[in-house]
């Protein structure tokens, strides 16, 4: 059985039993493609960008190199890209005051 994938919009064979069992192999024609689909599928219903961007960044997927996805893909990705640039990474805290900064007349 033939299939395209999501991703990348490659057609790739799949056997009966990954169709039947619902495999990942049902939507990608690889294991990254189809971890990249289940990230931008948690940031739709999220609209997370800076944990999707860790997500992909994780398996060492870079979302400004678009070439060779499909263009909803790549889509997805530069909108990931360009709202995480715009939020600060959740570790970096405003620098704390002293009371004497907080409270100058005391």
């Amino acid at each position: 059985m033939r299939k395209t994938c999501e991703v990348c919009g490659t057609e790739y064979e799949v056997c009966v039993s990954c169709e039947k069992i619902h495999s990942w192999r049902a939507v990608a024609d690889t294991l990254e493609h189809y971890y990249i689909l289940t990230v931008l599928m948690d940031y739709m219903t999220k609209k997370d960008a800076g944990e999707a961007l860790a997500s992909l960044k994780r398996w060492g997927i870079d979302v400004t190199a678009r070439d060779g996805y499909a263009p909803h893909i790549q889509k997805l990705l530069a909108e990931i890209e360009e709202k995480a640039a715009v939020k600060p990474p959740l570790s970096e805290k405003p620098p704390r005051r002293r009371r004497a900064e907080a409270n100058p007349d005391k």
